[in-house]
């Protein structure tokens, strides 16, 4: 599983993450929901994504 939470707070150079901080920005800048946001996150699982066809 990704840890995105981490990975956000590291400030991690990869566009994913990146578009974390557009997304609290522009959708919810007081921060209201993050632990929600990032508990679905939770359940990506990057590994065994089926390849984009």
């Amino acid at each position: 599983m990704t840890d995105y939470r981490a990975a956000y707070g590291a400030g991690c150079d990869v566009r994913a993450v990146d578009e974390l901080g557009y997304w609290f920005r522009y959708h919810d800048s007081l921060r209201k929901n993050e632990n929600e946001f990032f508990r679905l996150l939770d359940y990506v699982d990057v590994k065994h994504q089926a390849e984009k066809s």
